[in-house]
């Protein structure tokens, strides 16, 4: 939601004569600037959505934050999940009442620590270098389907964009 002016297109020239509407017109703006700028001090402009949530947090955290409205105006968020070493065969998630996006990425101990995304559909004789992954939402668990070489790794990292509450149906 982007800060309008009431009247946006007043053409003033200083020291003209203004007829009562103008001036009401004039007023509303500077009341309209007054109350924005008191809502920046006070933080009116952040609970009423005039200043995104995503402009003032980071967007990545290890800790669940608010990102922004799904399509049926349920809130979005993001939390990530990572390591150091191998990527493990599950990661316990937060409960997820629908996965907006889920994205992962594994720095291989192979190939000079090469990044890699996951899924990896490596086409070549030597299938350990597959990966996928996929959310189990009764036991809240990321399985991964990581072939020796993608799971051989020194860092890796899980992304899940979701919505915690029910759809609205």
């Amino acid at each position: 939601m982007a800060a309008t002016l009431p009247y946006p297109n007043m053409d003033f020239t200083p020291l003209d004569v203004l007829t009562a509407a103008e001036m009401d017109q004039m007023v509303a703006n500077d009341k309209y600037l007054a109350d924005f700028c008191t809502g920046l001090a006070n933080g009116t402009n952040i609970e009423n959505g005039m200043i995104p949530l995503r402009k003032l947090k980071p967007n990545y955290s290890k800790e669940q934050i608010e990102i922004g409205t799904w399509i049926d105006g349920r809130k979005i968020y993001r939390k990530v999940y990572f390591g150091k070493g191998d990527v493990p065969k599950e990661v316990s998630v937060i409960n997820c009442a629908t996965v907006i996006d889920m994205r992962m990425v594994v720095k291989n101990k192979a190939n000079n620590g090469s990044w890699r995304t996951v899924p990896w559909l490596y086409d070549t004789a030597d299938n350990s270098w597959v990966a996928g992954f996929y959310m189990d939402s009764l036991r809240k668990v990321v399985v991964m389907q990581l072939k020796n070489n993608m799971a051989s790794a020194y860092w890796w990292h899980l992304v899940i964009d979701y919505c915690i509450d029910v759809s609205p149906e």
